[in-house]
C-alpha cells in the first residue's frame, strides 16, 4: 500500500498519484486536494503517526473523543 514516507517533507506516497501531505493535513490525488472532515483528518493523522503498528478501535475512539 504505502511506497515511502519522507520525514523531512512529511509526505506519505501511495500508488497511482495519491499522497498525504502531513504538513498541510491534506490528501492529494494528481495534485488535487481531497476534502475530509476534521474527524477523518484526525484518523488519518493518527494512523500515520503509528505507521507499521496496529491501531485498535479503542485507540481511535480515545484519540477522537
Amino acid at each position: 500500500m504505502c511506497q515511502n514516507y519522507i520525514n523531512s517533507k512529511k509526505i506519505l506516497n501511495f500508488k497511482g498519484g495519491l499522497y498525504f501531505d502531513y504538513n498541510l493535513q491534506s490528501l492529494l490525488y494528481n495534485k488535487e486536494i481531497i476534502q475530509f472532515t476534521k474527524s477523518e483528518t484526525m484518523i488519518i493523522s493518527l494512523l500515520i503517526q503509528n505507521l507499521n503498528e496496529v491501531v485498535s478501535y479503542a485507540e481511535i475512539e480515545d484519540y477522537l473523543w
